[in-house]
């Protein structure tokens, strides 16, 4: 029996979290802050508003695939890493950083959960 398009489409795959407007926001927020970037400098490197960054820091939406592909060249972002998670891929000098600000993002996201 085949299974189709449609129906693939609405199971869930650990992927489909990786690649959510929620998980690349927590991942841009985190390697930006640990860039020492403030949201104007990537919203000017890449010719966005800082309401627009903000909006994908926060999961209420997902930069486009071209923004994206500006973001990786202008600022040497591995695609890996934002869209998958693969810190390991960033910089050495980075790689802690982004963890700790990952952490920092889920210890204020589970206190505000409990509020």
């Amino acid at each position: 029996r085949t299974v189709s398009p449609m129906r693939e489409s609405k199971t869930h795959s650990p992927q489909a979290d990786t690649l959510s407007p929620r998980a690349v926001g927590r991942r841009l927020r985190a390697w930006r802050k640990a860039s020492g970037l403030e949201i104007i400098d990537l919203a000017n490197g890449i010719g966005e508003d800082r309401n627009q960054i903000s909006q994908w820091e926060t999961g209420r939406s997902r930069p486009s695939v071209p923004v994206m592909w500006k973001m990786f060249s202008t600022f040497s972002l591995p695609s890996d890493c934002l869209l998958f998670g693969a810190i390991e891929a960033l910089p050495g000098r980075l790689i802690p950083l982004v963890s700790a600000e990952l952490a920092e993002l889920d210890t204020l996201e589970n206190t505000t959960s409990k509020e």
